[in-house]
């Protein structure tokens, strides 16, 4: 062998072994590092076995979720325009409440909603509020998506109910809205007891929209005594939060840790599954390099170890007082969550669930303080001076800790959270664009988040 062979041989031995140390030194502290996320959640009191979190298998008769997917599926078995049933009206729903549906449109989306097959599964919802138990079956092929299908077609199911009352109240059918409102507060209530399916944002989502419809309905016609006496306990029973922090939970046990325990086909599977990634049969370019990079050894298990601290500081977050979005264990979270790939697919819910939270319990908390206030009218003639009156419980602002703020306006009254900003912007509640040009979306004004009945926001803002 020649001189100038034996060096280069000499080389190639000397990167390989600085490689070789390299890579030790890599995966030795990625290992360190997951175990140091395993400690930590262990000192937090976090669960550690999925069966700590999930609830017990449901019998068939008495599990309510049985009711909820033969619902979706009597629904996703008539079309219209292409489309099954469900899928059409959860399309349109919105445009419905928002009233900017053309009158042909709407013609024709409140002939569907009327429909045979959506009555039949509005009473399958109904009796299925009434059962013990709620536990989804969970589906055979594992999602890296926080909202699979089975919760979009779930919170189709929600919107739908809504979209009843409106139509219900709007007929001169009072008694019969807010039946629909009872039955779709109790379905929000029932789908808490199911950490797993359909998921903590699409859960914060139908709450947000039942409330949403109280107000619209009392606006028309107010709720009963026997009504109001249906609808306050289970408001009462949505302003929670363990049912989030189970979720969060769950989600570690039953989805995360079951994903990163896969072998590397089997996540290659997955990863390819998703819409994101370019679909199953043609996966880009740029997401088979950036699976193949998620995979090598002392990537993946750092990725694993972040993944376990971001769900730790997000059950934290949900279970402690509102942060700005802006604050440091924000800024942690979101550097966990962009750090690996599969740490953010997993994991994004982190970042925002408590926002929509705070959001969720300052809805709740406002529409049981306006309800109170309305029965409170109806039978002293006149709105208290303050929501003492009430003697409601827990009517605090999620975000600064401070008691509601309320006031009587003229025949209404006006009753908020200073939101997300942290500032009393005395009343100003967010309301829909009206404008769709760019330039007014430049500057936001700062909003609060309540209730203002007998008055629109329009006309609130007109008068300043």
């Amino acid at each position: 062998m020649s001189g100038r062979s034996r060096k280069i041989l000499i080389g190639i031995t000397v990167v390989v072994v600085v490689l070789g140390v390299l890579y030790g030194v890599s995966l030795a502290r990625s290992k360190a590092k997951l175990r140091r996320a395993y400690a930590d959640l262990e000192q937090d009191g976090r669960p550690m076995d999925a069966g700590a979190v999930l609830p017990p298998e449901v019998p068939d008769a008495q599990n309510a979720a049985v009711l909820y997917e033969r619902a979706v599926t009597l629904m996703k078995a008539e079309f219209v325009d292409g489309k099954d049933l469900l899928a059409y009206l959860a399309k349109h729903a919105g445009s419905f409440l928002n009233d900017s549906l053309e009158p042909e449109e709407r013609a024709e989306f409140e002939r569907w909603v009327q429909h045979d097959a959506v009555r039949e599964a509005m009473s399958l919802v109904t009796e299925g509020n009434e059962r013990p138990g709620c536990r989804f079956q969970q589906p055979d092929q594992i999602t890296l998506d926080e909202n699979p299908p089975m919760a979009q077609d779930v919170r189709s199911l929600g919107i739908i109910l809504g979209v009843r009352a409106y139509l219900a109240a709007e007929q001169g059918q009072p008694r019969e809205a807010w039946k629909m409102v009872v039955v779709q507060l109790g379905f929000a209530k029932q789908l808490l007891n199911d950490p797993v399916m359909p998921g903590a944002m699409m859960e914060l989502s139908l709450i947000g929209h039942a409330c949403r419809v109280v107000k619209t309905l009392c606006e028309t016609a107010p709720p009963d005594e026997a009504e109001y006496q249906r609808i306050a306990p289970l408001l009462r029973d949505l302003d929670v939060v363990e049912p989030f922090v189970r979720c969060v939970d769950a989600r570690r046990l039953a989805v995360g840790e079951r994903v990163f325990s896969l072998p590397q086909d089997e996540l290659e599977e997955v990863w390819r599954r998703e819409s994101w990634s370019g679909g199953e049969s043609d996966p880009s370019i740029f997401h088979r390099l950036t699976f193949r990079y998620m995979m090598y050894r002392p990537n993946f298990i750092a990725g694993h170890a972040d993944y376990l601290q971001l769900m730790r500081k997000t059950a934290d977050l949900l279970e402690g007082p509102y942060e700005p979005g802006e604050s440091a264990v924000y800024q942690e979270i979101r550097d966990l969550a962009f750090r690996y790939p599969l740490t953010y697919q997993l994991g994004i819910l982190g970042a925002s669930i408590k926002q929509w939270h705070c959001r969720m319990v300052a809805d709740v908390r406002a529409t049981r303080a306006g309800l109170a206030l309305l029965r409170y009218q109806q039978a002293h003639g006149d709105f208290p001076s303050t929501l003492e009156a009430l003697k409601l419980e827990g009517l605090v602002d999620p975000y600064d800790e401070e008691p509601l703020r309320y006031r009587a306006e003229g025949d209404g009254f006006l009753v908020y959270s200073v939101g997300g900003d942290l500032k009393d912007n005395d009343g100003l509640l967010e309301r829909p664009r009206r404008s769709s040009d760019p330039r007014a979306k430049k500057k936001e004004p700062e909003y609060d988040r309540g209730w203002r009945f007998g008055q629109t926001q329009a006309d609130a803002e007109d008068e300043e």
